[in-house]
């Protein structure tokens, strides 16, 4: 059962393929009778797609479906445009979204109103400046323009108060606005000069002699004239005031003297002599006690010339110590403080520290004299330990001092800061101990600048001014924060007021200081141009051929300068291949044109058409009516898809030759026998011979 199964699938096999043999067939060829079209894959606006029909006998018939391309819509607004800065707009494929196309949208420039004056309270010299503001955004503009000027009134005539033979019809006239007076005259007729007589005109016998006078007859003018004296017989300089001086070296040195024929006087400083002060001393107020080496030490100088004295006070220079004496244990078990002391080899104080060791066996107090101020200590005692032989101290304060008598003393402090300086001694332990009373002060001149020429070239030096007490000679000095320059305005330093200067170029701004007259300038960037739209150069080129490239200029407002840009051409819009003759035996061409701006051609020759085994062949099955043949044309204005020629060629049928018929497979058919083989290119079961069944 099995096998009657299998041999019929082979003979209805058979049957279908030699129904759609055309080439073997030895009887009444086969027409194909195709249903309707299907679509296997829909076109997209890039990709192809591909529709089928297939004939009763089974045998399917493929068509490639082109791609639709993209279908543009209208414009839509990406970007709104601004007064400066460009917009966007974009056309999208109305079937898939993709952007088709993209175009800048002009800047609108700004759309000022009308000038407006802002400053309608301006002076008649001064400049009118109007302002304009953009209805669309915040950008103002500032004008300057030339003042009203005065308006003046007729002009009248009015006493000047000139002189009659200088001036004479004078006039004035006032502005309407502002009051502002001018004024204007004649020259007069001069002066009617009489003859010069000589005069006493007060002037000094020794520089001026023969003097003269002459008046106007007109009016009150008069003139005087001399001849050169003989000159001053001048005395000795004289100093006038020594007695100053030798109180005060520091006083300047005040000079004079006298014409011995006219009696006049001239006068001259010199600069002070200075103190010639001697060494620094130390104030010691008691001889017989050493004064620590941390206390304030008072220093005192005298001038040798003058007598006049300069004292300070100074801190101590401290502790010269000696090295810490340590008193060890005599046993390690001792474990109580030890005392370490250091004594200042100058005026011996001493000092002392502690450390703890093992405990001590202390012995009993004893009465130990420590050294110590008897006034301001008592009752002294050691122990020692009896391990270690360490000791330890105490004591009582001590009954306090027994003070002399206050006595008036020299101690050498400033007489205007300290008075009625007093001192005591311990009647025990010699002590000494000082008072006083706080002085009258100082007795201060008026504050002088030092550098008060320096200042007034420089508002950046800080004013130093000084003072001297009369009575002591202190002195004391100040420094002021220096006041700092008082700048005017920026102003921009024009160099060629005929030429504009780009508005991208660096500008030099100056300012001067009101007070020293010093001036400091800066480097700013420019403002930047305020641009007028762009305009399209070659729009007629543009719309004759895809392939020209857009070119655009645009100027300055203000200085004038241009500026151009050049965008990429849109490029052709592609349309269809359009393919001529060409088969196996003949070559041809294809060509393609732009559908926007017909000028765009390309021309692709086509060889003749190769055989099947070559990479450009392309087929279906041995059994398919035509052949493909794919070309891309070599042009970098084509995308890969655009680039793409499928010629669609008929061809005869073409499985691989039938072997001999003993070769085959025979089938039995209905209507007769079928000799089988394979076909070695596509694999299927070729019917090679038939012989049909006698009727």
């Amino acid at each position: 059962m099995k096998k009657l199964l299998c041999l019929l699938t082979i003979v209805m096999l058979a049957v279908c393929l030699l129904a759609s043999c055309n080439k073997t067939k030895p009887q009444e060829e086969h027409i194909h009778e195709y249903g309707e079209w299907k679509i296997v894959n829909n076109a997209s606006c890039t990709e192809s797609g591909k529709r089928e029909r297939v004939c009763e006998c089974g045998i399917k018939e493929e068509e490639i479906i082109s791609s639709t391309g993209h279908s543009a819509g209208d414009w839509v607004t990406v970007t709104e445009a601004t007064c400066t800065e460009s917009g966007l707009e974009q056309k999208k494929c109305s079937n898939c979204g993709v952007v088709v196309s993209s175009r800048d949208i002009s800047a609108n420039g700004h759309s000022f109103g009308d000038w407006e004056l802002s400053n309608p309270d301006a002076a008649c010299e001064d400049e009118l400046i109007y302002v304009r503001n953009c209805a669309n955004c915040d950008e103002t503009e500032t004008e300057n323009r030339e003042p009203v000027g005065h308006i003046y009134s007729e002009w009248i005539d009015e006493d000047l108060g000139l002189n009659p033979c200088e001036y004479i019809n004078c006039q004035a006239r006032y502005c309407t606005a502002c009051s502002n007076k001018e004024t204007r005259h004649d020259d007069g007729p001069g002066h009617q000069w009489g003859d010069w007589s000589y005069a006493n005109i007060g002037l000094n016998p020794c520089e001026y002699i023969n003097g003269q006078i002459r008046y106007c007859g007109a009016c009150d003018e008069y003139q005087v004239k001399s001849e050169k004296g003989p000159g001053h017989t001048w005395g000795e300089w004289v100093q006038t005031n020594t007695e100053a001086c030798a109180a005060d070296c520091n006083v300047e040195l005040e000079f004079e003297r006298r014409c011995l024929a006219c009696g006049k006087a001239e006068y001259k400083v010199e600069d002070a002599v200075g103190h010639e002060f001697g060494p620094w001393n130390t104030v010691i107020t008691n001889p017989d006690v050493v004064p620590n080496c941390t206390d304030d030490v008072i220093k005192i100088r005298e001038c040798e010339v003058c007598g006049t004295t300069e004292n300070r006070v100074v801190k101590g220079p401290g502790h010269t110590w000696g090295e810490w004496i340590v008193a060890d244990p005599a046993d390690e078990i001792c474990n109580s403080e030890v005392i370490y002391i250091h004594t200042c080899s100058v005026c011996g104080a001493t000092e002392y520290k502690s450390e703890y060791t093992d405990n001590h066996a202390w012995g009993e107090w004893v009465d130990a004299d420590l050294d110590m101020n008897e006034c301001e200590f008592t009752n002294g005692q050691k122990r020692y330990c009896e391990v270690c032989n360490q000791f330890e101290i105490r004591f009582d304060a001590g009954p306090g001092h027994i003070w002399g008598e206050w006595t008036d003393a020299e101690l050498g402090l400033n007489s205007c800061e300290f008075i009625n300086t007093q001192v005591r001694y311990c009647d025990t332990c010699g002590k000494d101990e000082i008072r006083f009373d706080e002085g009258p002060g100082h007795v201060w001149s008026n504050w002088t600048q030092l550098n008060a020429d320096e200042c007034a070239l420089d508002c950046t030096i800080a004013p130093v001014f000084v003072r001297n007490c009369p009575e002591c000679g202190k002195r004391e000095e100040v420094v002021y924060d220096a006041p700092g320059h008082d700048f005017g305005e920026w102003k921009a330093v024009i160099a060629d007021p005929d030429v504009i200067p780009n508005c991208e170029d660096d500008v030099l701004l100056a300012r001067e200081c009101f007070v020293c007259g010093f001036d400091e300038s800066k480097v700013v960037a420019g403002p930047g141009h305020i641009w007028n739209e762009w305009e399209q150069l070659n729009s007629e080129e543009c719309a004759f051929d895809c392939s020209v490239a857009p070119e655009f200029a645009r100027d300055c407002s203000v200085c004038g300068v241009t500026e151009e840009r050049t965008d990429d051409a849109p490029g052709h819009t592609w349309g269809k291949w359009n393919v001529g003759a060409v088969d196996v035996n003949t070559s041809g061409f294809a060509t393609i044109r732009c559908t926007v701006c017909d000028q765009g051609e390309i021309v692709v020759n086509l060889p003749k058409l190769r055989p099947a085994n070559y990479d450009e062949y392309i087929t279906g099955n041995c059994g398919d009516p035509y052949d493909l043949y794919i070309y891309y044309a070599d042009d970098e204005r084509l995308t890969e898809e655009q680039s793409k020629i499928v010629v669609k060629v008929s061809v005869e049928y073409r499985h691989s030759a039938a072997p001999s018929i003993d070769e085959c497979v025979l089938v039995n058919t209905p209507s007769g026998q079928c000799y089988v083989y394979v076909c070695e290119n596509c694999g299927k079961s070729v019917i090679a011979y038939f012989i049909p069944n006698e009727q």
